[in-house]
């Protein structure tokens, strides 16, 4: 994961990553071979201990593509008119003159890379080559604030997104080499939610391929999801059944009001209310609702 910045006071030592919502923050031993501290995540985190080796782990992926491609690739940066923002990506194109169908690869819940690189894994990456090597051109794109593209992902919203895939399809469709006729999404976990709002609006988008997205209404999901954090961070039946019922509150206070700002006095009496009625072991494990936008 790319650092952002690097904060060394010895021996006190922070890696911010916050555009991944990642912070770690340790000290430095006397003999500077390791680094004990605190690796956050969201509103986790879990001590992490970082100690000097030979070299780098060279990451094995074998389903990583290897150049030269028999395919085009080419960076590419297009506007999104109606956020006021560049988007940056790669734009994979079979060889020869075309027109190709294309798809627009659309990434799932936090920021993502062009690759939707995870933990070495770069899965955009080997979906593109297979799809241009079978003659589908493949759109991948940087989300909004991640890599070279422009806007600020942690104040963007599923909607804000859709008009990102709106603006990658339309960047598709002025492309000589590409058949306007036959252009769709790929969309993976929020990016499930994502292709089908921009279809709703727009239908041209010739198909859709909708890979672990979602098959339930989002409140639903987001109570489940919180559900199965709090169990998993310890939490006991009770404890689920009253952070549950705070966040069935929240929620209902989110839908209530147009925007964040008037819900927040609400958000804070219904946070007073059930903290009140926890006991501390119970506060401790409680997922409060926004680790789950």
């Amino acid at each position: 994961m790319p650092v952002q910045e690097v904060r060394f006071t010895p021996p006190a030592l922070i890696l911010d990553m916050s555009s991944f919502g990642i912070v770690f923050e340790g000290k430095m031993a006397a003999d500077s071979g390791s680094i004990a501290g605190v690796f956050k995540v969201g509103p986790d985190a879990m001590d992490l201990i970082l100690r000097r080796s030979a070299g780098v782990p060279e990451m094995g992926r074998p389903q990583d593509p290897k150049k030269p491609y028999p395919y085009e690739e080419v960076e590419v940066r297009f506007p999104n008119r109606e956020a006021g923002i560049d988007l940056s990506g790669t734009l994979t194109i079979p060889a020869g003159p075309g027109p190709f169908p294309a798809a627009v690869l659309v990434s799932g819940s936090g920021p993502q890379d062009r690759d939707s690189t995870i933990a070495g894994h770069r899965p955009f990456l080997v979906w593109a080559d297979t799809l241009t090597r079978r003659g589908i051109a493949v759109l991948r794109c940087d989300d909004r604030g991640v890599g070279k593209s422009e806007g600020d992902f942690h104040r963007a919203t599923t909607v804000d997104f859709a008009s990102d895939a709106q603006a990658a399809w339309e960047f598709l469709k002025s492309q000589s080499r590409i058949d306007g006729r036959k252009i769709g999404f790929i969309g993976h976990s929020e990016g499930g939610i994502i292709a089908p709002m921009v279809a709703a609006r727009n239908p041209e988008v010739a198909f859709l391929v909708l890979l672990a997205g979602t098959g339930i209404p989002g409140d639903r999901l987001l109570m489940e999801q919180l559900e199965d954090a709090a169990r998993s961070g310890g939490a006991g039946p009770e404890a689920v059944r009253k952070a549950t019922l705070m966040n069935e509150r929240l929620i209902r206070a989110i839908r209530s009001h147009e925007n964040y700002q008037e819900a927040e006095a609400g958000f804070n009496r219904i946070i007073a209310e059930s903290l009140a009625g926890m006991t501390d072991a119970e506060k401790k494990v409680r997922i409060p609702v926004e680790s789950g936008q």
